[in-house]
């Protein structure tokens, strides 16, 4: 075991050197060493000493691969076929005590008035709606489906 404490030592001394790392922790975990700096900087990832692998803030990306990043925005979430429904909402739903249609709008990444309007409702009314107070008529779930490009029954 010393020997394996020696090598953490050193690697630590050597990256904690650098003058390029200000906040720094070391952790090897499967024989990966994992470098973090501020959540606002970059994170290098490496493996035997050498690094594999570069994690950045996804802003510096965008800035640096704007075409990649417009795909990767485009991406849609998963939303299953039929009456399936995706753990994240199932958990807001249960952990949070979100109304299925609230947390399917977070999920989604929609604001209350773009659901409105695509559901010709008032966002009053849907406010109301997701908070529980007012109870989904079958029409207005049906609309407030198809707002959100989901099935009336994931609305249930």
């Amino acid at each position: 075991m010393p020997a394996y404490n020696d090598k953490i030592e050193k690697q630590a001394k050597i990256i904690c050197n650098s003058p390029h790392f200000k906040h720094l922790f070391l952790d090897l975990i499967l024989g990966y060493t994992i470098v973090g700096v501020p959540p606002t900087r970059i994170q290098t990832i490496y493996q035997s000493g050498l690094p594999a692998f570069v994690v950045l803030p996804f802003v510096d990306f965008a800035r640096e691969h704007p075409k990649e990043a417009e795909a990767i925005k485009a991406a849609r979430l998963w939303i299953p076929e039929g009456g399936g429904i995706p753990h994240a909402v199932v958990s807001a739903h249960i952990d949070l005590e979100l109304t299925y249609l609230r947390a399917w709008r977070e999920y989604l990444g929609l604001t209350q008035a773009e659901v409105a309007e695509k559901a010709g409702i008032t966002q009053a009314a849907l406010s109301q709606m997701e908070s529980g107070e007012s109870k989904l008529r079958k029409a207005t779930r049906v609309k407030l489906a198809a707002a959100m490009g989901i099935n009336p029954e994931q609305l249930v």
